[in-house]
C-alpha cells in the first residue's frame, strides 16, 4: 500500500500538475553589505501580476563598461543562491543584473510556467532601453535557459540585444519530466505518463526557432547526471541563428561557471568577448568558431 502511495503521488505531481519544476525559497546567502563594489536593489511590477526582486551589480575594475549581463536562474533558491554563476563576471569588466521570478526569495506570487514567462517578458522590456551599453547578454541557467528561450521570440526584442547564452539546459518540458521521473520510485512506469502528460507549451525548442538574428551559444556538462546533454543538442538543432555548442567535461550540472572551474570562466569569457566591440582579445577570440560544437 505504501508502494502504490507513492506511486500514485509521484505520478501526479510530474503529469498532472504541469508545474513540478520549481522550488524556490527565501533563504538569504548573503546580503547588501557583503559586497565590496556598488549593487542596486529594488522591484519591477511584472505582468504576471507579481513584484519581482532584481539586483544589478557594477563593475569597478576598468574606466569602461564592457556591457550588462542578464542572468536567468535555474528552478531552484533565489538569487542569492544562484549569483555565484555569474558575478565573477564584474571582475571582467561586465555589469550584471540579477532577478527573483515569482514566488522565489522577495519576488511575490507562486512560480508557474505562465508566470515565469511573463516575468522573462517584463525583464526584457526592462532592460531593453540600457542602451548605454556597448553590449547586452543574456544568459540562461538550467531552467532559465528554458525561460529565456521561449520569452526572446515572444517579446519581440531580440534585436536589442547581442548575445544568448544557454547552459545545462533542454528542449521541451514533456521531456524534462520523463528525466526527472526516471529518477523516482517506479522511474520507468511514471516516465512515460509524465511525458505523455506534461505540457508542451512554452518549451525551448518550439519557440527558439523563431529566432532570427541573435547569436546563440550552448553550454552542457559532458557529465549532468539532471538534465542529459542530449537535451540540450536537440535544442542546439533547432537554433536557426548563428550557433555554437560546447560540450564541457568534469563539471556538473549548471555548475559550469562557478569558480571551481576557472577554465570554463575562461572560455565563455572569450565567447563574450568575441561579440563585444571593446575587445582587445583579438588572438583568443580568433579561435572562436560558430556553427560547430566544440569539446572542452
Amino acid at each position: 500500500m505504501k508502494k502504490l502511495l507513492i506511486f500514485t503521488l509521484a505520478l501526479c505531481l510530474l503529469a498532472c500538475s504541469n508545474s513540478p519544476f520549481y522550488a524556490p525559497n527565501d533563504k538569504i546567502n548573503y546580503h547588501l553589505g557583503d559586497f565590496i563594489h556598488p549593487v542596486s536593489s529594488g522591484f519591477l511590477l511584472s505582468d504576471s501580476g507579481n513584484t519581482l526582486h532584481l539586483q544589478t551589480h557594477y563593475q569597478t575594475r576598468f574606466n569602461y563598461t564592457k556591457g550588462l549581463v542578464i542572468h536567468f536562474h535555474g528552478n531552484s533558491g533565489n538569487l542569492t543562491q544562484t549569483i555565484e554563476k555569474v558575478l565573477w563576471l564584474i571582475e571582467q569588466g561586465y555589469d550584471v543584473l540579477i532577478f527573483d521570478y515569482s514566488g522565489y526569495g522577495r519576488s511575490t506570487g507562486y512560480p508557474s510556467r505562465e508566470a515565469l514567462h511573463a516575468d522573462a517578458l517584463s525583464i526584457l522590456r526592462y532592460t531593453h532601453t540600457m542602451d548605454d551599453y556597448p553590449q547586452k547578454i543574456l544568459i540562461g541557467t538550467s531552467m532559465g535557459g528554458a525561460i529565456i528561450s521561449a520569452a526572446l521570440p515572444a517579446s519581440q526584442l531580440e534585436g536589442h540585444y547581442d548575445t544568448l547564452i544557454l547552459d545545462s539546459t533542454f528542449d521541451t518540458y514533456p521531456n524534462l519530466g520523463y528525466d526527472v521521473a526516471s529518477k523516482l520510485p517506479f522511474g520507468s512506469i511514471i516516465s512515460l505518463f509524465a511525458k505523455l502528460f506534461i505540457s508542451d507549451d512554452l518549451s525551448p525548442a518550439k519557440e527558439i526557432k523563431k529566432l532570427k538574428r541573435i547569436p546563440i551559444v550552448v553550454f552542457h556538462c559532458i557529465q549532468d547526471s539532471l538534465i542529459p546533454i542530449e537535451r540540450s543538442l536537440l535544442l542546439y538543432q533547432e537554433i536557426n541563428t548563428q550557433k555554437a555548442y560546447w560540450a564541457m567535461t568534469n563539471c556538473k550540472h549548471a555548475r559550469t561557471f562557478t569558480d571551481r572551474f576557472p577554465r570554463h570562466q575562461k572560455t565563455l569569457l572569450t565567447v563574450i568577448d568575441s561579440f563585444n566591440p571593446t575587445s582587445d582579445n583579438k588572438e583568443e577570440i580568433s579561435r572562436i568558431k560558430l556553427n560547430n560544437i566544440h569539446f572542452q
